[in-house]
This record gives structure tokens, sequence and C-alpha cells, in this order.
């Protein structure tokens, strides 16, 4: 447990974070 842990938490979360960021400003742009 030195901060390498990858695991869902962070790495999971990062790329989640990614693609929810990028949908919410695609569908607030459609809308």
């Amino acid at each position: 447990r030195s901060g390498r842990w990858c695991s869902m938490e962070v790495c999971g979360n990062r790329a989640k974070t990614r693609a929810y960021r990028r949908r919410k400003s695609g569908a607030d742009r459609k809308k």
C-alpha cells in the first residue's frame, strides 16, 4: 500500500470520471 495499488476505486474511478465528464459534456451540449 504505497500508492501504487491500482484498484477499481482508483484506476476505475479515473477512467469513469473521464468518461462521465465526456458524456456529461456531450449530453449538455446536445441539450
